[in-house]
């Protein structure tokens, strides 16, 4: 928790301060670039100290990708919203501090050797807290109910509901009647849908940041907190990212569970945008900022994202193979297949199974997912993996 001297307005008034100052010394080729409506970032800090709060990585948002540019080989981002694009650039840094630490360099993990486990495991430093911080309330649950906030609202029976952002549209629908989305529909100009920010921050709190690559090296990490600078709601907030699922989801695999993180933020309404930028950009600490067309999934320079699905997993292959865990985590080094990486974690796949199957049992709706095509793709990783 923070020190108590500190009160929300200060905390998010903080972390919405050092946001903007990192995203305005930022440089861009084109004015084009810089405009955005929604920004969000992840803060890392000290536990108990305001003043050390860093921002670590953030992104600008846009819109989903455009079926048309779908990639069988992991190599198109399908969400350009900007709480998902921060949390894939938290991923990278958690590589890079992770390399860091099998090089022996200071680190924000710390390196765990456990007697009779083959496997290098790490361990985020006790006194280190990742906060979220958005200046808009996320799509779906937590945004569409703040705008009408009396529990009296006709809609209230719809309230908890799974929701999907839909190729090309604004806002989000209801997941019932799209459960199952095919690779040939969608090739044949069905529209491409993706679940909502809101429904996604659900799942992080129960499965962690990291994912389920970097679960097999360090244990679930979760937010601390989430600031949100306008549509607020703490009724609609609760509900949304912990309140719908906690009396129902039990039996987590060891170490999972239900984070309850610290909410805040403001009820004002933002101004009203009627466009979109249709770039976004993403930064990390000490490695500079990216720019991304969102239809496409793809850097302006028409390039793969260092955030995209083949960029992660060569970053996860890397650091296999740096902790002599390549022969344990990989079953083949020739041909190495993304849906079989991951597959290897049980733990996080029970986890995750847990999590869904508690939305459908409490008549939320099913989770929609990417057609099984865009997962069973080979890495082609050259020859720069060491062999045990």
């Amino acid at each position: 928790m923070l020190r108590t001297d500190y009160n929300d307005t200060k905390i998010i008034d903080h972390f919405a301060r050092i946001t903007d100052i990192v995203y305005q010394k930022l440089e861009f080729d084109q004015i084009k670039f810089k405009e955005y409506s929604v920004i969000a970032s992840i803060i890392k800090m000290t536990k108990d100290d305001l003043s050390s709060a860093e921002v670590i990585c953030l992104a600008t948002g846009t819109k989903c990708l455009s079926g048309n540019y779908l990639s069988l080989s992991g190599e198109s981002l399908h969400d350009c919203h900007a709480e998902i694009l921060t949390r894939r650039c938290l991923l990278k840094f958690f590589y890079k501090e992770l390399m860091e630490s099998v090089k022996g360099h200071p680190s924000i993990f710390i390196p765990v050797f456990i007697s009779g486990d083959k496997k290098c495991k790490f361990k985020l430093a006790e006194d280190i807290a990742f906060h979220l911080y958005i200046n808009t309330a996320p799509c779906g649950e937590a945004r569409v109910f703040s705008f009408c906030d009396t529990e009296q609202h006709s809609n209230r029976l719809n309230r908890g509901l799974l929701r999907l952002k839909v190729e090309n549209g604004a806002g989000t629908i209801p997941v019932f009647g799209r459960e199952v989305q095919t690779y040939d529909g969608i090739a044949q100009g069905e529209r491409l849908v993706t679940m909502s920010c809101s429904d996604k921050l659900t799942l992080w709190n129960v499965l962690g940041l990291q994912g389920n690559l970097l679960s097999n090296f360090i244990e679930p990490t979760y937010l601390e907190s989430i600031s949100i600078g306008s549509v607020f709601n703490i009724n609609h907030m609760k509900r949304t990212i912990y309140g719908r699922v906690e009396n129902s989801i039990d039996k987590l695999p060891q170490n999972y569970k239900l984070q309850k993180p610290q909410l805040r933020g403001y009820g004002i309404l933002p101004r009203r945008t009627v466009t979109l930028s249709p770039y976004c950009v993403n930064w990390i600490i000490n490695e500079g900022i990216e720019i991304i067309q969102g239809r496409m999934g793809r850097t302006v320079e028409n390039k793969l994202s260092r955030v995209c699905k083949t960029s992660l997993a060569k970053e996860y292959i890397k650091l296999c193979s740096a902790t002599n865990n390549l022969s344990t985590l990989i079953d083949n080094e020739t041909n190495i297949f993304y849906d079989l990486l991951k597959n290897k974690n049980k733990n996080y796949i029970a986890a995750k199974n847990q999590i869904l199957s508690t939305f459908k049992s409490l008549k939320l709706g099913t989770w929609v997912h990417k057609p099984e095509e865009l997962k069973s793709f080979e890495l082609n990783v050259g020859n720069g993996i060491k062999k045990n």
